[in-house]
Order: C-alpha cells, then structure tokens, then sequence
C-alpha cells in the first residue's frame, strides 16, 4: 500500500505540474464570473460541456511528457504493462483532480444569486450535474490521450478531441443524436428533470471510455 501512494504521488508531481493546476483554477474562476445563469440547474449544463476543454488539453501529453522530460530512452526499458500502467495512473489522477475541480466550482456560479427550479431538489440536481460531468471528463480526457499517442503528437491529440467537441456539442449534433448525444444531458429541458433519455448518450461514452483504455496497450507497443 505504502508504494502504491509513493508511486501515486510521484505520478502526481509528473501529471500535475503547478502551471496546470494554476491555469485550471483560473479557467473555472472565470467561468463562473463570466458565464451568466439564472437557475441553479444550469451550472451542471454550463460544467458538462466546458470542463472537457480542459480534459482535453490536460490529457493530451500524458504519453507525450515523456519526450519533453527526457525520459524517453529509460521509459522505453520499461515492460509494456509497466508503461500502461503509468500512463493509466497519469490519466486517472487528472481525471479525478478535474471532477473534484468540477465539483469545488460548483460554488463559483452561486454568487449569481441563482433561482431553484420549483419541485426540484437543488441536491439532485448537483448529484445529477457531478455525474454527467464525470462521464464528459473522462470520455475526452480518454480521447485526447489515445489520439496523442496514435498520431504522436499532442496538437493531434488536441486537435481530434475539439473537432469530436464541436461536432457533438452543436445543433447538427443534437438533431442527429437526440438522447444518444454524449452532451444530451445539456441539451435536456432543465425543468423536466424527471427525464432521463440523457443517461443514454453517457452509457454510450462510458463504453467508449472502456474501449479507448483497452487500446491504448496496443498503441503504446506499437510506438
């Protein structure tokens, strides 16, 4: 257990160098000053389509990093389940910190002296936000991560992820997918809380998630 925490935390300082955290502070401070809302219900719309911006550009160098910090030829020596392994608790441990960054800047929209949505608990509807917003992390931290390491290249894997983004974060996508979209959950009437058809387009995310993870072994021994 002792060096499962050591091995953590050293994967921690790697993946989560002070100028990410920094600027992700700032990005969810600013979010919160800047987006204007009038319900509490549509913080978990705003989180849910642009905290995966930030998955996206944090997720992107996890293979990559190992180039800029000249580690490349030792980590090469590594066996290939040695090396998944590592890029898999870089990707887990900023997953985790941006969900937890979600849920803390949660409060940062509160300010604006938002009005609850009449017959629904304001509980549900962050459990439900936290939730939507985890599977939309993950699914594009997984994303950008994977095509970074197929293309070799961070600015690919960046550059796939916001196509993906805009292409499923847009009316064409929403008339096209409908409750099958991953940002169904956004794209929902606020107010009809009781319909569930956006669980439909994360269930299909989770499953991408999950693929894209099996892959990744491939990929790596490939490069």
């Amino acid at each position: 257990m002792n060096d499962l925490i050591r091995q953590l935390y050293f994967e921690r300082k790697i993946s989560l160098p002070p100028f990410k955290i920094i600027c992700s502070i700032c990005f969810i401070i600013l979010l919160g000053l800047v987006r204007g809302i009038s319900r509490t219900g549509e913080i978990g719309v705003v989180q849910d389509t642009s905290m995966p911006i930030l998955a996206i550009v944090f997720c992107s160098d996890l293979y990559e990093m190992e180039y800029s910090g000249r580690r490349w030829e030792v980590f090469c020596l590594y066996p290939l389940k040695e090396r998944v392994g590592v890029v898999y608790k870089r990707l887990g441990i900023q997953l985790v910190y941006l969900w937890m960054l979600s849920i803390a800047g949660y409060a940062c929209f509160l300010w604006q002296h938002t009005v609850s949505i009449e017959g629904i608990s304001d509980g549900a509807l962050f459990v439900q936000s936290m939730a939507a917003v985890a599977i939309s992390i993950a699914f594009f931290g997984a994303l950008s991560m994977l095509a970074a390491t197929v293309w070799k290249n961070s600015w690919c894997g960046i550059g796939v992820s916001f196509v993906v983004w805009l292409l499923l974060n847009s009316k064409k996508g929403e008339a096209v997918l409908g409750d099958w979209n991953l940002f169904a959950f956004s794209f929902r009437k606020i107010e009809m809380v009781e319909k569930m058809g956006w669980v439909y387009g994360k269930g299909v995310a989770v499953l991408f998630f999950v693929g894209m993870l099996a892959a990744l072994p491939y990929w790596i021994k490939k490069r």
